[in-house]
Formats: structure tokens, sequence, C-alpha cells
């Protein structure tokens, strides 16, 4: 292809090389510059509308980012631009557009594009499609450690635990240094004492010379499926402090953010819009109560589509008020900021936003279920938005909801899980943000207590079917059949009938759980003794 340029002498590979080093650094106002003059020299090279789309979607510009590629695109057919639109369709929530355009780009052979395909295919919830790019990759190149630990991903979502736990065991013959690899292949099944990886774990942590808080993890969860609760625990507190060094965090400030949001957004008796489009259930709470499990009830229903952890609510909702105070000339500078601004919302366009991004079968069913447990911040938000909406608010004992909390590796997420009075003040603030909720929005939360759902099934999903509006339908029960996939931490669990063995799991711990105990019950929020919640 002949580029054009206004200055015969420049040099766009060399300027494309200075804005791609630009951006990598994270160096975007450099890097804006650069691309700016690249783009005004030579208009007809390719590479340099596409960089310009990376640095529009880097600053969070998903319509500008989509132009700019669409630019790059007409200059000629380059597979790094058809994957930079297929990010561009996903972050502006056009899933079924981005799928689309992902499975058309076909089968790729070269590792780094042929693994952007994969990624973007597992986040347009095309796992099959992605777990086929994987194999292809891995057929080009079977020693990619990281290639085999990310098909062992999707499998997992989509059930095949045993292939998932092989490729895992090629990741870590191939990288023993993965530790995330360990703690997904310890999480994938119940570990036996005549299979189980108890040894090898211990004499990889004795070799480690750097913190290893997912190792730890896996090693607790091994000991605890061997019924060694000591040995679990101690274990499990040695992973949560490492964990707990390495990352900032001041619960206080989660504390004060759901303050304000109580503060913000009181009882709304003003009449409001119902939007178009199938009606949602949002299925919120803390994580590790069993929304998971909910959700799964729900899709097993004829008439509902589990739609999984949906991030789409809170990042329209942060969008639309961060442009709405950039047009009233004001920048949000806080989330406390942020929060004030969302009470000033156009609501019903919020909502109507929030429906125009599902996936296409959530947007094709009668009803969906948006299972982010974090929603509960949003409760506000969500029934002035969507006023249609089914709230289910999934609880447990609060012992009980802070050993499953403590005990998951979440790595990024959830900062407030890797201390134990942390995690207490945490579950203070949410249990007064939702008795908040509870008070300004009377009838429409839907409590359902996971101890409840495994003592009494039947009787427990037939009032939450009613909250739902769903009649009832015995395949509900068997949602261990589901064959849709989970992405969530319980996509092994979920592949199971009910079974009671985690109810009162946190009671052989009593005694180490004592920091998030006390705080519990200086928070009024126990009885007496830790035996039930108030």
């Amino acid at each position: 292809m002949t580029v054009t340029m206004a200055n015969p002498d420049f040099n766009p590979a060399g300027v494309a090389h200075l804005v791609r080093t630009a951006l990598e650094k994270g160096d975007l106002a450099g890097a804006v510059d650069l691309c700016r003059t690249l783009n005004q020299q030579a208009p007809e090279y390719a590479p340099g509308w596409l960089l310009a789309s990376e640095i529009a979607l880097a600053l969070g510009n998903g319509d500008n980012a989509l132009a700019l590629a669409q630019r790059a695109a007409r200059l000629g057919p380059d597979t790094r631009i058809g994957l930079q639109m297929v990010r561009c369709l996903r972050q502006l929530s056009r899933y079924q557009e981005g799928r689309e355009a992902a499975l058309a780009i076909g089968t790729l052979d070269q590792r780094g594009p042929g693994s952007d395909r994969a990624w973007l295919l597992t986040e347009l919830g095309c796992y099959e499609a992605a777990a086929g790019q994987y194999r292809h990759l891995l057929s080009l190149y079977p020693e990619d450690a990281g290639l085999h630990y990310s098909l062992a991903t999707v499998l997992r979502y989509l059930g095949e635990l045993d292939g998932a736990e092989q490729a895992l065991d090629t990741a870590i013959a191939l990288d023993p240094e993965d530790d995330d690899a360990w703690y997904l292949r310890s999480s994938l099944r119940r570990q036996s004492e005549a299979r189980h990886h108890i040894d090898t774990l211990q004499l990889t942590i004795a070799k480690r010379d750097r913190p290893c808080p997912a190792l730890h993890y896996a090693l607790a969860k091994e000991w605890e499926d061997l019924g060694c609760h000591d040995a679990a625990f101690e274990s499990l507190a040695t992973g949560a402090a490492q964990r707990r060094a390495q990352i900032p965090y001041q619960v206080e400030q989660d504390l004060e953010i759901m303050a304000a949001i109580a503060e913000q957004f009181g009882p709304d008796t003003q009449p409001r819009p119902t939007p178009s489009g199938p009606v949602p259930i949002f299925v919120l709470g803390l994580p590790r109560t069993g929304s998971t499990l909910v959700e799964r009830i729900l899709d097993a229903h004829p008439g509902c589509h589990g739609a999984g952890e949906l991030n789409d609510f809170a990042q329209l909702m942060s969008r639309q008020a961060r442009q709405q105070a950039r047009q009233q000339g004001r920048a949000l500078r806080s989330t406390k900021a942020l929060v004030a601004q969302s009470a000033q919302l156009d609501f019903a366009a919020l909502g109507q936003a929030y429906l125009a991004s599902l996936p296409p079968e959530a947007a094709a069913a009668p009803m969906f279920v948006d299972k982010m447990p974090l929603n509960f911040l949003y409760v506000g938000l969500i029934l002035r938005a969507l006023p249609q909406a089914r709230i289910v608010h999934v609880r447990r004992h609060p012992v009980a909801t802070g050993y499953a909390i403590y005990k998951q590796w979440f790595d990024r997420a959830y900062p407030f899980s890797y201390d134990l009075t942390e995690l207490g003040r945490y579950y203070q603030g949410y249990h007064e943000l939702m008795a908040h909720w509870a008070r300004c929005h009377p009838g429409r939360i839907h409590h359902l207590d996971y101890e409840a759902l495994v003592d009494e099934p039947q009787e427990t999903v037939r009032a939450l079917l009613g909250h739902c509006g769903l009649p009832w339908d015995e395949q509900v029960l068997a949602f261990n059949r589901n064959p849709s996939a989970s992405t969530t931490a319980s996509a092994a669990q979920v592949r199971q009938p009910l079974y009671r063995d985690a109810r009162d799991l946190w009671r052989h711990y009593e005694g180490q759980l004592a920091p998030l105990i006390q705080t519990l019950e200086k928070a009024g929020l126990l009885g007496q003794g830790a035996t039930k919640p108030v």
C-alpha cells in the first residue's frame, strides 16, 4: 500500500513506535501528541489510526475509538484492527456485534493476536469458540504454559472440569511459578485422601523466596477438603496476611461511601416510567452467600435467563455521571462526588441504556438475572432506573458469610476479605445499607436466606419464584443439570446437587474467627454465643 504523506521525509513507522512506547509507559498525553502528528503527516497510514483508536479506548471514549478503528479498517485489512473493533464494541456493550466481529475474524495462528481473540470471545460469552481458538494455538505452541492456563479457565466455565484439570497439570509442569494455576487446580474438585496435591504444594511453598498467598489458599482448601481444619486455617491465615500486606486499602473509605449512598438515596415516591424490554432480576448481596446457586435455579426456569455477573449497570451509571459532570463544567475527583452526581442522573435514560447493553440471550428473554453481588450498593438507583426490576437479596449467617469470603482467593477483588476485623466492619456497613434499602422500598426486596434454601428448598424456591412473578416449574430444583456456562468462583460447585456441607462449616473455626465474631457482636449483629444472627 502506498502511503501519501504531507512531509516526504516523515517516518510514520518510527513515530508509530514512539506512540506505542508512550502507551506502554502509560504516558497518554505524550501518546496523544505524537499520534496527532503521525496522523496529520501520514493520513493514509492505517497503523496511525489504529493507535488513535487504542488511545481513545484507554481514555474511555468507546464511540470515538470505534470510529477511529473503522477509519483504519477502510485503509486496508488488518487482523489487529479487527480485534480493536471488537474491543470497542465490547466496551460499548454492543455484545452481539462484538461476537459477530470476533467470530468473523476466524481462527488465528499467531500467538499474540490469537490469544487476544480467544480472550475477547471469552469476555463476550463465546466459550466454545474461545476454547477452540486456545486449542488451535496449543497445537502450534504446546509449550506455552499461559495458553494451557487460559484454556483451563474456559473449560471450567463450561463445566468440563476434568479437561480443565489436565490443562492445569500441564500449565504447572511447564511453569511452576504460576501460583494462580495452582489455586485454580485445587478449586476444581473436592480433594480426597487418594488424590490431592498437599505434598507438592508444601514443597513448592517451602522453595518460594517470595510471598505466595494463592498457594497458601490452595493448600488451605485441600486441607479443609480432607477435614484437617487446624492445618487449613493456619494456611489460610498465612495466605490472607501475605495478600493483605500487598494491597493498599482502608475499610473506612468503603464505609464512608456506603453512608454517602444512603444519604443521597432515600425513599422514592416519584412515579417512574418503565423502559421497554425484559424484566431484570437483580440477585445481590455479599459474595459467597449463595447468589450463584440462586441464579442457576432461576436460569433453570424456562421463563428466565441467567446472564451472570454483569458490570453494565455500575459502568453505565459511572459513565453517565461523569459525562453529565463534564457538561456542567465539573470533574468528579472522588467516589463520594460520583455518588452525589449519580443522584442527578436521567434515571429513565440509565435504565434504557442498561437494557440496551444486555447480551443477546438476556435481551431476548422475558426475564433475566443479573447476579453482580455488589449491586447491593445501587438498589436505590436500580429501582429508579428500572422500576419493573425484581430485587433478590441473598443472605447468610454473618459468621458463615465472613468465613466463606475470607477463605476465597479473590486476588484483585474484594480487598476487605483479607483481614477478619476489616471483613466484620465491611459486613456491618453492608448490613446497614441493606436495612436502609428495606426501609426505603418496603416490599420491593425479597430476602432469601441461604440456610432456608438448603434446609427447605422447595418452599424457599416457591417464594423466590413468586416474588419474581414466575410460575412454579419442577426444572428449577434440577439446576445442577443446567448446561449453561458459569464464570463465578462457584463454577465447580454449581455442577453439584444442593448439599448442606458448607452450611455450618465455619463452626470448625469458631476460635480462630474470634476477630470477626467480636466485630460482629460489637455491632449487634450476632445473638449470644455467636450462634445466630440478629
